[in-house]
């Protein structure tokens, strides 16, 4: 009785990490590993994605998908093996006013989530990861905008980076890391006030 018991949790166990593993993977099925998919949804890991949508507005959510084109982590939160980037283009202005973000993209995050096991699917909240609710939408003017997220793998070099500042008595040392981009993606972005 005792064997049977044991077989039946062993198989029920492996069905659930079967389960898991398929319901991770579908998240990207059918769509091109490197590129990300946009959402004014939640994404959730364990129900079907929504409609994917090609542009965001700022008095909405906004949700990203980002397949990766190879599987990265595990990293802490804060962690240096992978990053994604936002940066930040206006396209129009609604009032005319003139924007330094309409002349040059400007880099407005830095995202370095934590990771419990190696993903090929990375869940960005826009307006939690890389506070676009709070601090960006106030730095904007209305109008409409270009969102570039960029996804990528760091390693150390090897080499270090030392720099001293004599006016200022302070000295930086840091490791040089090589990026290799995993994924790339462009939406546009509705700021109305």
């Amino acid at each position: 009785m005792m064997k049977r018991l044991a077989v039946a949790v062993v198989v029920l166990a492996s069905l659930l990490v079967t389960v898991a593993a398929v319901q991770a993977k579908e998240l990207c099925a059918g769509k091109t590993p490197g590129t990300i998919t946009f959402f004014d949804r939640e994404i959730d890991r364990d129900k079907p994605l929504p409609e994917a949508v090609t542009e965001l507005d700022f008095s909405k959510e906004m949700w990203a998908l980002v397949c990766l084109t190879d599987p990265v982590g595990p990293q802490a939160d804060g962690g240096k093996k992978f990053r994604v980037v936002l940066y930040v283009r206006q396209t129009k202005s609604y009032d005319g006013k003139y924007s330094s973000y309409a002349a040059n993209a400007k880099q407005e995050g830095v995202f370095r989530p934590a990771l419990s096991k190696p993903r090929r699917d990375i869940i960005l909240f826009l307006n939690e990861d890389f506070a676009t609710g709070k601090g960006l939408s106030y730095k904007l003017d209305p109008g409409e905008y270009e969102f570039r997220l960029q996804a990528a793998t760091e390693k150390g070099t090897g080499k270090l980076d030392l720099t001293i500042d004599w006016k200022n008595d302070v000295a930086y040392i840091q490791e040089l890391r090589k990026a290799g981009y995993v994924a790339d993606g462009r939406i546009k972005v509705l700021k109305q006030n």
